[in-house]
C-alpha cells in the first residue's frame, strides 16, 4: 500500500467529480457554498484532500482518526454522527490496483468560534500512511473585529 501526491485544500468542480483546486492548510470558511447537514441546507465551505494510491488489487481499508481543537458536530446529509466532539474515527476503503481518491469535506459557516485546528491521520495495518492538519478560520467568531 503506497500513497503519493497528497493534496489538501479547497474543493472545486462538481461533487460528482471533485478535485482539490487550491492547495492550502488555511481554510477561510466563507459560507459561499451550500451543503445538506442532517436534512437541512446550510451555508458552508468545501475543502478536502486527495491522493494517488497503489495497492495489491484487493480492497484496502484505512483506519483514520481526526481531532479538533474545539468541539464540533459531525454528521452527513442524513444524520448527526457525533455532537460537540473533538475526536472522530472513520474508515476509508480503497479498491483496485491504483487510482486517484478525493474526499470532499465541508464546514458550516455558522460557527460560534473563530478558528478550529483539525488533524487527520490514516493508517494501514497499524502504520501511518498519511496525515494532514488544517486550520478552519470562521469570520464573525469571538475576537473578530
Amino acid at each position: 500500500m503506497a500513497i503519493s501526491n497528497l493534496k489538501v485544500g479547497m474543493v472545486c468542480g462538481k461533487l460528482s467529480d471533485p478535485e482539490i483546486c487550491a492547495e492550502t492548510n488555511d481554510i477561510q470558511v466563507t459560507g459561499e457554498g451550500r451543503c445538506v447537514f442532517v436534512g437541512k441546507v446550510i451555508p458552508c465551505t468545501w475543502y478536502g484532500y486527495s491522493f494517488d494510491y497503489q495497492s495489491n488489487g484487493k480492497p484496502v481499508k484505512l483506519q483514520c482518526n481526526s481531532t479538533s481543537s474545539v468541539p464540533v458536530n459531525e454528521g452527513n446529509p442524513r444524520e448527526l454522527i457525533k455532537a460537540s466532539s473533538q475526536y472522530g474515527e472513520f474508515e476509508l476503503e480503497l479498491t483496485g490496483d491504483s487510482s486517484h481518491f478525493v474526499n470532499p469535506l465541508y464546514s458550516g459557516s455558522n460557527s460560534s468560534f473563530r478558528d478550529a485546528i483539525k488533524t487527520t491521520s490514516c493508517s494501514y495495518k497499524g502504520k501511518e500512511i498519511f496525515s494532514y492538519k488544517v486550520t478552519l478560520h470562521y469570520p464573525g467568531g469571538p475576537g473578530t473585529p
